[in-house]
């Protein structure tokens, strides 16, 4: 089958621009016979049946190097899991689907508390708890723990809290900085506020304990004004996307000093937003998405924010309105290796999404090679080339479309002293080679926060892609929470390279 290749011309020339032209966006679907992907699914009744399969995200679940793929069933009856044993090659693992999924649950958060490399997994809904991974993709549970987004509540930029969606902030007891490599058998929750207080119930949405009714969602806990301690993107989930900034009040000490900042620091709040922290044109402050309007707001460097003369795209004259909705998914991917993440929308029951090539801050929407149902397909790094390959369902198969572009990239592995956190609050700046710590020099500035909202599956390791253009070496730093700084100066593409505190 012939390769399915968009080309893309970019329409502006931007600062930082990491080649004259822009690359193609080059996708190549791969025969199953080569693949390995030539299991049918729920074709063998001695395997049994899944009900309403969900792909779930391309991770390591035996450690063995290689990226495994889980194919479960939302409503029940197992998981088909697929081990990689070679660059773009899989196995299906051959056992009966129930035998592969201990639970059924919706947006799971798979977790390696251990550092062992082992994903763990928490569930959070349908089924709650905690499941052990034995190393070989089986689960057993430990306990009915579940966990929502983890967060930063004391601005020390350690997520030893959690924020659930239609609360606020719970203190986590024991604190996962202090799990001493295990998940805890017991672990214990305080809410410390609520969101509602803080931010009051928008005007005019109704309340409900339907589990799809209005509520306080995801929150973000990130650094804006490069202090080092983090601010707090609070958002809503109704008949309209909300979404505030919270940061900490110095008059008001524990957990429950913070106060709403949004309009101060230079955006509008409340209905018609939803913003999404992310460095858009490489200056090393982290920028806001707003994926209700499609604005885009520009950081000064000291967390204050100015509307950009462009935006992601307006829902007025786009056809299909916003991309992005409450009932759909959203990730930032560099598809094409060019320094940039581009901004992946899927949807679930509705028409909401769209591929917006990053253009250094700049976007363009261009045909999917993949079809954008959010859980049909998963991106990842399936060959180890430092591009970003896709699987998805294609009917009751699943096909790999390889990554061909051009461009380089690489992987930074970021190993913290307490396994537990993994990535969580490390900063990583990616420079030119022999441009260690220059403004001008900087090619990637990165976050590590828990982005997880919104989507079917989160995976919370610390294997972080990096596009990098036609840099072939480059320098690069990871601040951890703890200060201590780490950097690997001439870094090759196409590597992996791990930066332990």
């Amino acid at each position: 089958m012939r390769a399915l290749t968009l080309f893309l011309i970019a329409a502006f020339a931007f600062p930082r621009a990491l080649g004259a032209a822009e690359a193609a966006l080059d996708f190549e679907p791969i025969p199953g016979e080569k693949s390995g992907l030539t299991h049918k699914l729920n074709a063998d009744p001695a395997l049994g049946k899944l009900e309403t399969p969900y792909l779930g995200p391309l991770v390591d679940l035996n450690n063995d190097g290689h990226v495994d793929i889980h194919w479960y069933g939302h409503s029940g009856g197992g998981a088909a899991f697929f081990f990689g044993d070679g660059p773009g090659h899989f196995n299906f693992c051959g056992d009966k689907y129930a035998d592969r999924w201990a639970f059924h649950a919706f947006s799971p958060l798979w977790w390696d508390v251990s550092g062992t490399g082992r994903l763990d997994c928490a569930a959070s809904w349908a089924t709650t708890g905690f499941f052990l991974n034995d190393g070989q993709g089986h689960f057993k549970k430990l306990n009915d723990s579940g966990l929502g987004l983890l967060v930063d509540p004391d601005g020390s930029g350690v997520c030893d809290a959690q924020w659930v969606y239609g609360q606020g902030l719970i203190e986590l007891d024991p604190k996962p900085s202090a799990w001493g490599g295990k998940f805890p058998e017991k672990l214990a929750g305080k809410l410390a506020w609520k969101a509602e207080d803080k931010l009051g119930w928008p005007d005019g949405e109704q309340r409900s304990p339907h589990p799809l009714a209005p509520k306080f969602g995801a929150a973000y806990s990130v650094d804006l004004d490069g202090d080092n301690k983090n601010e707090l993107i609070v958002t809503f989930h109704g008949a309209k996307l909300y979404a505030w900034v919270l940061e900490r009040d110095p008059a008001v000490a524990g957990p429950g000093g913070w106060k709403e900042a949004t309009e101060a620091r230079g955006l509008p709040k409340g209905a018609g937003h939803f913003y999404f922290p992310e460095d858009l044109n490489n200056d090393g402050a982290l920028d806001l998405l707003d994926l209700a309007s499609g604005e885009v707001y520009l950081n000064n460097g000291k967390g204050h924010f100015a509307k950009a003369d462009y935006r992601i795209f307006d829902p007025a004259t786009r056809k299909g309105g916003a991309p992005f909705d409450d009932d759909g998914r959203f990730e930032l991917r560099d598809l094409d290796n060019d320094g940039h993440q581009d901004l992946v929308s899927a949807n679930f029951h509705g028409t909401a999404c769209g591929l917006f090539m990053n253009r250094g801050g700049r976007f363009e929407e261009v045909k999917a090679p993949f079809p954008l149902m959010r859980v049909q397909f998963a991106i990842g790094d399936v060959d180890g080339d430092g591009a970003l390959d896709v699987v998805y369902q294609k009917g009751d198969m699943l096909e790999l479309l390889h990554n061909k572009t051009a461009n380089l990239g690489l992987t930074v592995h970021v190993v913290p002293k307490a396994p537990a956190l993994q990535q969580l609050g490390c900063k990583l700046w990616v420079y030119k080679a022999g441009q260690l710590g220059k403004p001008e020099g900087l090619l990637h500035y990165r976050q590590c926060f828990m982005e997880r909202g919104n989507t079917n599956d989160m995976v919370l390791d610390g294997k972080l892609h990096v596009g990098l253009g036609k840099e072939e070496t480059v320098d690069i730093r990871v601040r951890f929470p703890s200060g201590e700084v780490r950097e690997s100066p001439g870094a090759k593409a196409k590597s992996i390279i791990t930066l332990k505190e």
